[in-house]
Formats: C-alpha cells, structure tokens, sequence
C-alpha cells in the first residue's frame, strides 16, 4: 500500500493517507465521514482497488474555500440525476482542504459536455462541466509532450554547452 491509494478493509472504503515506514503501519481516512484509523501494512484484510491520482480522470476543482468541503456529487444524464458515491465513484485530492482536482471512477464513462454537480457543506450547488481536457495525469502528460516542437537546429547554440565549468 502506498499514499492515495483506495483501499477496502472489512467492508468499508479507506484513502491512505500516510505510510509509516519505520512501524510498518499505514494510516487510513473515510474523509468527509469524519473517520481514521491505523492498520498494518501488510494487513491481509485491505485489498487496495485503484490509486485514484494515478489511474483514474479528474476535473480540476472549481470549488471556493468559503463554501467548505464537497458532501455529495451529482451527475445530470439526460433528464435524470444521480448522486455519485463518496470513495466509490468520486475521490477527493485532498481530505483535509476543500478544492483541488477530484478523482472520478473510470466506469462512470463521463464524456464531454457532461455536468456534474459538486454540493458544499454550506449546501452551495456549483457546476462542473466535463472538459475536453477530461482525463488522467498521465494522459494529460502525454498529451502536453505531443504539443511540444521539436528542437531545431539552432537549439543547441542557445545552450550554455561551452565546456567550461562555473566552478
């Protein structure tokens, strides 16, 4: 287990939250729920189900501190909407700060033009639309690289390559 991975133990949705190396412990958080507890590990009851922040698209938070941390997400299909569940099909970056990007299960299949609803604390409803930058960090990453130009020919004189050292 590592930090931000989505674990189950005995049942019930866990994030990692920290990893004590030296005790061999991992510290886990049920998030806006309130809960944390400390297991070991090597714990054979947690089975980890995804690394959200590596494997999983986000949006970036549109959200204001003011308003305090997101409770619920609710999707708009067609002309139904649907309450998505909490460390089941949506995942915040960070529990202990509200905003920040926020996790979606790949399963949900969210397509370009979708909105989704984030409800506050203070029950303030912001839109969230999906982007046709939807996607995940790698993906994302990838495809920055593919947007940059190739080095020219003139490239490397611009580089400070003389052969003498500032020492």
């Amino acid at each position: 287990m590592e930090t931000g991975d989505l674990i189950e133990h005995e049942g019930v949705r866990w994030m990692v939250q920290s990893r004590d190396a030296l005790a061999r412990t991992v510290k886990l958080s049920r998030g806006t729920i309130g809960e944390a507890k400390e297991i070991g590990d090597d714990d054979s009851a947690a089975k980890v189900v995804a690394n959200p922040a590596k494997t999983w698209p986000f949006i970036p938070g549109t959200t204001k501190p003011k308003h305090g941390k997101i409770t619920s997400i609710l999707l708009s299909r067609g002309k139904k909407m649907f309450e998505l569940e909490f460390l089941v099909d949506w995942v915040p970056s960070n529990f202990q700060r509200p905003g920040g990007p926020i996790f979606f299960r790949p399963e949900l299949q969210l397509r370009n033009g979708e909105v989704l609803i984030a409800v506050h604390a203070d029950d303030v409803r912001i839109r969230m639309p999906v982007t046709r930058s939807f996607g995940t960090v790698s993906s994302r990453q990838a495809k920055a690289l593919a947007k940059q130009t190739p080095p020219s020919v003139f490239d490397h004189l611009m580089k400070d390559n003389d052969g003498f050292d500032d020492d």
